[in-house]
């Protein structure tokens, strides 16, 4: 088959039509999508946390044993030195004081990493891998070819993309396995999770890669702690220490606020990260892993997404070809009709301002690329190009 004459598209591509069309265009059609320059911590932390947990399911399937203090002192050098080397930008001497908020921020973010990663090869991966012992695959691509009514089609023209996080086998069969650091622990984050096309989407494109449906889909929670009036929380970054007075008593360490215990960085303390875990009950650590119990795939639902997104880039493919034949206000119609602004996104009361602002609004208008802004490098898509033709060819 001639993969060029495929239409590929993904979840990333799909959320950012959901939040905003006009968002959709500078992602992926624009100079063939574009980035703001910059660091996004939140993504950046996800990414880190992602790589880290392949290697420890890589490790462990090829050779058995999995070193996790080379795996989580490398990811948190990684994050330290990439928020310190980022904030370090502001200062002349490109050098962040000890006592700045940038720096309290990468000891904060690179601390909670290595606790993350050192806390799940802890306590939750010897649960997963006692019931699911075989790892088939870890971060590999998939695929979902389907036509212009959302059903399974070899021929395309259509084809999902998707990167299934850990996709383990027991003895019933396989469930795929989606790791999320979340900012929530709570109920709703759980149940939230039951009509997330991420789940749906990916079990077709599993089953489709694989010639097997997967059982079902889990998700693994990773919690980030929380920030309130400026101020990061996480049991897993600040401890709680009462001195004590040799010999007739230890010092106290607790992940739970004490009465007569003080608030201490994690980081400072002289046990390290390794031994503090060991002072959290399995209940207390549990928290820090909320997961989804198993999620059966909608088939209804995955079909519907395939169709509308078949809709939909059917329709983006038109107007960028319309685009490219038009000039000024025609243009412009052609612009606002396919990828009309959702303007309460732009600067929302809460959260984050869209990164394409400045674009919309602002001063980078007329030429994003010497404003601030990349081109995405989008190298990633040719192993599914690959897999397209080994599959469907």
């Amino acid at each position: 088959m001639e993969t060029h004459k495929l239409i590929f598209h993904s979840r990333t591509a799909a959320e950012s039509d959901w939040e905003c069309q006009r968002k959709r265009f500078y992602t992926n059609v624009y100079e063939g999508g574009i980035v703001k320059d910059n660091l996004t911590v939140d993504l950046f932390i996800g990414t880190v946390l992602h790589d880290g947990l392949a290697a420890i399911a890589t490790a462990h399937r090829d050779t058995g044993k999995v070193d996790i203090s080379t795996i989580a002192g490398i990811s948190r050098k990684l994050v330290f030195d990439t928020i310190y080397e980022y904030h370090a930008q502001a200062y002349t001497d490109e050098k962040l004081p000890e006592n700045s908020t940038e720096y309290l921020h990468a000891q904060e973010q690179s601390t909670l990493v290595e606790a993350l990663l050192r806390g799940f090869y802890k306590h939750q991966w010897p649960a997963l891998i006692a019931e699911y012992n075989i790892i088939v695959a870890s971060e590999k691509e998939a695929i979902f070819p389907h036509d212009m009514s959302g059903k399974l089609n070899k021929k395309g023209p259509f084809v999902y993309m998707v990167k299934p996080d850990l996709l383990l086998e027991g003895q019933n069969g396989k469930v795929y396995f989606e790791l999320k650091s979340t900012g929530s622990k709570k109920l709703e984050w759980i149940t939230s999770w039951n009509n997330a096309i991420q789940v749906h989407g990916t079990a077709k494109a599993i089953e489709f890669t694989y010639n097997e449906a997967p059982l079902g889909t889990i998700i693994q929670g990773m919690y980030k702690g929380s920030t309130m009036y400026g101020k990061f929380s996480s049991p897993l970054v600040y401890a709680y220490v009462g001195k004590g007075n040799p010999p007739f008593s230890k010092t106290t360490i607790s992940p739970e606020f004490k009465y007569g215990l003080k608030r201490v960085p994690v980081w400072e303390l002289e046990c390290g990260v390794s031994e503090y875990l060991d002072k959290f009950t399995p209940e207390q650590l549990s928290e820090q892993f909320p997961q989804t119990p198993i999620i059966f795939t909608k088939e209804d639902m995955a079909t519907d997404f395939f169709r509308q997104r078949a809709i939909r880039e059917s329709d983006v493919l038109e107007a960028q070809e319309n685009m490219e034949l038009s000039e000024g206000i025609h243009k412009k119609f052609i612009m606002d009709h396919i990828f009309p602004q959702s303007f309460s996104k732009c600067t929302p009361s809460f959260g984050f301002p869209c990164q394409y602002e400045r674009i919309c609004h602002g001063p980078a208008k007329e030429n994003p690329l010497k404003m601030g802004f990349l081109k995405k490098d989008k190298s990633h898509q040719l192993p599914y190009k690959i897999l397209a033709e080994e599959l469907l060819g």
